[in-house]
């Protein structure tokens, strides 16, 4: 397993409740967590700031060239077809509504926040269970259930993270060292490292960007080597930028964007394929094999780590 962790070793977890907000703490980190938000709203270990705000239901990505070709041939047919409108997702993570958040202590050394929310946008459900432990380690348990609604495929099953400013250097353990996709996964499993920076792709057109498979760990660490570390259970598909997909979906080109301070961070269970059969046609889509129908129920976890060390490939054995 990525980083040794024994539960029954962990240190005493201290909680305190305030209002919609809860603190926990731990004797090298703190947690805050927002209760009507139902987000981490930080994340702090030895004083480092490692997240501005924590996972959050995210289903879209910006659009690449494939997807904006087949959206261009079913766009009519989607105004009478609900399972075409592929667009509706867009909103429907960061509209969420969040019905109850509860806290509970385990033990001494253990906290469970369970999140129960709506997704108003698709007549969904979603909920969230984190586990926080006195080692600063949180595991993220998502679901997703869908209700009556005749729903397009997601063009992705995850989370987006905010992390914080100074997590420029990237290692992860899948494939690489470029970009992958469920259906252009031609890149040797390793161990590689980065920057985020030089992770970005630029394509003629901003678009969904700089995508890791089979992740079985990524790591966002600052110059001095403490940050954070991401642990699928047993893999992720990853992707870390400095813009908003906001960002890349208003701009023509890379630089008329605004470079942002933070790193957008997903840690997904899937996205769906490239596509590409054509790129005028609703064959531009993924074949049905790398698809994610809307009309199934999804689940996947990952753990949350705070690290300090090298994230070399001679530090893999720390892994």
């Amino acid at each position: 397993p990525a980083r040794a962790f024994d539960a029954s070793k962990a240190p005493k977890l201290d909680i305190a409740e305030e209002g919609e907000s809860v603190t926990l703490k731990g004797p090298a980190f703190s947690l805050r967590f927002n209760k009507r938000e139902g987000v981490i709203t930080s994340y702090r270990y030895k004083g480092v700031s490692l997240l501005e705000r924590g996972p959050r239901p995210d289903f879209w990505r910006a659009a690449t060239d494939n997807d904006t070709g087949a959206w261009k041939d079913v766009r009519d047919r989607a105004g009478k077809d609900p399972s075409l409108n592929i667009k509706v997702w867009r909103d429907a993570g960061s509209l969420w509504e969040v019905k109850d958040a509860k806290v509970e202590r385990a033990d001494e050394r253990t906290a469970r926040i369970a999140v129960n929310a709506d997704l108003p946008a698709v007549g969904a459900s979603y909920a969230m269970t984190y586990t926080v432990y006195g080692t600063g380690d949180v595991v993220v348990e998502c679901a997703y259930r869908p209700g009556s609604r005749k729903l397009p495929m997601l063009p992705r099953m995850g989370t987006e993270l905010i992390a914080a400013p100074g997590l420029e250097n990237i290692a992860w353990y899948g494939r690489g060292p470029v970009e992958t996709h469920i259906d252009r996964q031609f890149e040797r499993i390793g161990v590689y490292r980065s920057t985020v920076g030089k992770e970005w792709v630029n394509y003629s057109r901003p678009q969904e960007n700089g995508n890791k498979t089979d992740v079985r760990w990524v790591a966002l660490t600052n110059a001095q080597g403490i940050g954070l570390l991401a642990i699928g259970a047993p893999t992720l598909s990853a992707g870390a930028r400095h813009y908003t997909k906001e960002d890349m979906e208003r701009a023509g080109y890379t630089f008329q964007m605004q470079r942002h301070p933070q790193v957008f961070l997903n840690l997904d269970w899937k996205q769906m394929g490239a596509g590409g059969i054509d790129s005028w046609s609703a064959n531009a889509y993924p074949m049905a094999p790398y698809r994610i129908p809307g009309d199934q129920a999804y689940s996947y976890r990952y753990r949350l780590a705070p690290v300090e060390g090298d994230f070399s490939v001679k530090a893999r054995e720390k892994f």
